[in-house]
């Protein structure tokens, strides 16, 4: 199969409707910041490994629980950062009332900003 068959759909996905370019605006600024830690992490073992091996060996495990340890740090706040946003989300697309109940339901969305600085 010539390579061109993977890449012929590629014109509708970058169309320029505001869906698409609403979506291109989230996404490749996410795409970057996943690149980031990964590009950060080789330069780390590039310069590390010009001062010999016991360092470069030490560098390798202390990325490997980085990368760990954020990725334990930052999934809880994804998550919990969606649920408050998609919940503020519906709640301004409804009537007033709802709102109002809404809030007085969940006490915790006040509390959001300090949430993140904690965390």
């Amino acid at each position: 199969m010539p390579s061109w068959v993977l890449f012929q759909d590629t014109r509708s996905i970058f169309s320029k409707d505001e869906l698409n370019l609403e979506i291109t605006k989230i996404a490749v600024p996410a795409a970057l910041g996943l690149m980031a830690d990964p590009i950060a992490s080789l330069i780390d073992t590039a310069f590390i490994g010009h001062l010999g091996s016991v360092e470069l060996a030490g560098v390798g495990v202390a990325i490997a629980i980085f990368n760990q340890a954020s990725k334990i740090a930052i999934f809880p706040l994804v998550s919990i950062t969606t649920s408050f946003v998609a919940e503020e989300d519906s709640a301004t697309s409804s009537s007033s009332n709802l709102d109002r109940d809404i809030e007085l339901q969940n006490p915790m969305l006040p509390k959001l900003p300090r949430m993140i600085f904690i965390i």
